[in-house]
């Protein structure tokens, strides 16, 4: 039911194109996964999202479970149906979001001081929801129970994710954590029609990397992720623990880089063997008005045979308010093709929904665009 098969190696690199199969459908790689937290991307139609090259979409566990409730969605016919997706989902654990969440964030109604920090034990973690405050626990059943509940296609492994600023000692109590929930996660799944994806941890201590590594590959997936990176690294670290991760996992699974969203970060790490990706910033970056464009001097994107720059452009500014320029000449996407710079400024001025709209879809198509470039170089050499 599951599977991953490389399709073609890169001469130059490490770069490989393959394909994941699904229950729902194929997943093509290299591919990036836009975020739809609460069961939908930002801005965005599920067909607009096809259209613009999609092929999979990442829901967040902690937020579906918190509203409108995991058996609400189970209830509804699960994910596919409730968001009318009808391609390859993925979940996360929500082992991320019960940490930094429950940290921060005043949300309907929700006074200051009222959350408190999250409570982790070796059974799991007792947290406080940041939109009212009520208290829940999540450990490695809990995850698993409301991920086969929302029924997505890969769902991942409850894991704890350290802070940038844990010390050695802080991250391997987290990993020996990690590694214990693994061993739990599996005997809790029970769905068979979803694929289970050990997380790897250790920060950025190769020795301990090495120990996850040798510990998650005992369960022989077709899929393995790595996590813990870019949560604050500098790219220097993130690039060193990728590329060591890449180097040592089985080269017959597919690698996912967590949280990875930047166009230089992709490539790179698609450089070192990395498969699939994810991040908010695309659309996150179009609510502030923000779109990556190409451009004669930026920042350098390098691969195979492909090498141009790029530079994320912020059109609140007054420079753009009257340019009759098109956002980016080089997009494909009819979204953003037709309307000049000087409009895109206004909408973003006014606060305009559509403006987050051309700018949400453009800047994902910006990541697809680039994607479909380096898997026809891969194909080439």
């Amino acid at each position: 039911m599951f599977s991953y098969r490389i399709l073609k190696k890169s001469k130059k690199s490490s770069a490989r194109t393959g394909m994941i199969k699904t229950p729902h459908g194929t997943i093509n790689t290299p591919q990036f996964m836009p975020v739809g937290t609460v069961g939908a991307v930002k801005a965005v139609h599920p067909e607009e999202l096809k259209k613009i090259g999609a092929e999979i979409v990442l829901a967040n566990t902690y937020h579906l479970y918190l509203r409108p409730g995991d058996r609400t969605v189970k209830k509804l016919g699960k994910l596919h149906k409730f968001m009318n997706w009808h391609q390859p989902i993925l979940t996360d654990s929500g082992g991320y979001q019960v940490f930094s969440l429950s940290y921060n964030g005043l949300k309907r109604g929700v006074a200051q001081g009222e959350i408190k920090p999250a409570k982790i034990t070796n059974r799991g973690v007792e947290f406080f929801s940041h939109l009212d405050g009520s208290k829940h626990f999540i450990g490695p059943r809990e995850s698993i129970n409301i991920q086969e509940n929302l029924g997505a296609d890969i769902i991942m492994a409850f894991d704890h994710c350290p802070s940038t600023d844990s010390n050695k000692q802080e991250v391997e109590r987290a990993l020996n954590r990690t590694n214990q929930w693994l061993g739990q996660c599996f005997k809790a799944k029970t769905a068979r029609n979803q694929l289970l994806a050990p997380i790897c941890q250790g920060g950025i201590f190769q020795d301990l990397r090495s120990q996850s590594i040798s510990h998650i590959i005992k369960y022989k997936s077709p899929v393995y992720a790595i996590g813990g990176v870019s949560v604050g690294e500098s790219k220097e670290k993130i690039y060193q623990i990728s590329k060591f991760c890449a180097d040592n996992l089985p080269q017959e699974s597919a690698r996912y880089a967590m949280g990875i969203g930047y166009p230089e970060d992709i490539v790179k790490l698609i450089s070192f063997g990395m498969d699939l990706f994810d991040c908010v910033l695309p659309t996150r970056l179009a609510r502030h008005g923000v779109a990556w464009v190409r451009c004669e001097k930026g920042r350098g994107i390098e691969l195979e045979d492909i090498s141009y720059n790029y530079e994320q452009i912020d059109l609140a500014k007054r420079k753009y308010s009257s340019s009759s320029e098109p956002l980016d000449d080089e997009c494909d996407c009819n979204f953003c093709r037709n309307f000049s710079k000087a409009y895109l400024h206004h909408l973003v001025r006014e606060k305009e929904i559509l403006g987050i709209r051309i700018l949400s879809i453009h800047n994902l198509r910006f990541i697809f665009q680039l994607i479909e470039k380096i898997k026809k170089n891969i194909e080439k050499f």
